[in-house]
């Protein structure tokens, strides 16, 4: 992954916090930069969330996000929960995710399962051997189930999602092999 998609997955990372006043604050002066991160049409999906954002007054904008990533478990934004549900074996998934923020060195939030994304992203994004992207890669079917399950909501965190989704794509194929 070259340093532009890192960046990038850093973004995505900082785009999918809970809101808090300070944090739209800080995004209001770093949106141009953020923005121009990315290449048309990701950029022009990026540029509707922030403006979704800054637009929303902050009570809405915490409600929606709540609703939309903390009570809902076909929108969750833990990865292995789409793939496993509740089955034993997404103990040993959470474990094997563990294991690969301690390979590469990275504290995960203690308040988050280690399949949490915006963690996944950031691991991603500074992981020295690639275990995020590996990780994120392995998941990118189930990326691609948010995406819809968000574009049919018509939630301003669809375009972010379908832009993920792009990125974990296999440039050979178009299509990722996981179950989703």
């Amino acid at each position: 992954m070259h340093s532009i998609q890192k960046e990038q997955l850093n973004i995505a990372s900082y785009l999918l916090q809970y809101p808090e006043a300070q944090w739209l604050d800080e995004l209001a002066a770093e949106r141009d930069w953020l923005e121009a991160r990315f290449a048309e049409p990701g950029a022009a999906s990026i540029r509707r969330l922030i403006d979704h954002l800054l637009q929303t007054p902050l009570l809405s904008s915490q409600e929606a996000y709540s609703a939309t990533f903390d009570l809902r478990a076909a929108t969750c934004l833990n990865l292995s929960y789409h793939r496993y549900g509740d089955a034993k074996e997404r103990g040993e998934e959470l474990a094997r995710f563990a294991a690969a923020y301690q390979a590469s060195g990275f504290e995960p939030a203690l308040s988050e399962l280690p399949d949490y994304l915006p963690m996944l992203l950031e691991l991603a994004a500074h992981s020295p051997n690639g275990e995020g992207q590996d990780m994120l890669r392995e998941y990118a079917s189930s990326l691609a189930l948010l995406s819809e399950r968000l574009e049919a909501e018509e939630s301003p965190y669809a375009g972010l999602f379908e832009v993920l989704s792009e990125m974990m794509q296999p440039a050979h194929s178009g299509k990722g092999g996981c179950h989703g």
